[in-house]
């Protein structure tokens, strides 16, 4: 049952991450560029979390899962301060 939420996770974030990229293409707004960064990272980090916990069992990739979320929500945080609505 654990890995259908992770991932249904990961889906969900990669869809997020293809719309609003998808509409930055379209519109070029730099903040949906930033806000799909975040998702993009969401995405990656739930792919590492599911090879983590189900496919890699010998070593933990904790490390390797924190730096997409944390570049993620950094572009996103820099998007915010940055960009004019």
């Amino acid at each position: 049952m654990v890995v259908v939420v992770y991932t249904l996770c990961a889906i969900t974030s990669a869809a997020c991450f293809g719309f609003l990229w998808g509409e930055y293409r379209r519109r070029r707004g730099r903040l949906l560029m930033w806000v799909s960064c975040c998702f993009g990272g969401l995405f990656l980090s739930n792919l590492v979390l599911i090879l983590d916990r189900f496919f890699v069992a010998e070593m933990s990739l904790a490390v390797y899962r924190v730096v997409p979320t944390v570049l993620g929500f950094g572009a996103l945080i820099y998007g915010l301060i940055r960009e004019e609505p």
